[in-house]
């Protein structure tokens, strides 16, 4: 589960931006 929780972090990092 720890992979698909970084995906969304990194992706909603990237929203931000």
């Amino acid at each position: 589960m720890l992979f698909p929780v970084l995906h969304t972090a990194a992706d909603f990092l990237v929203i931000t931006t």
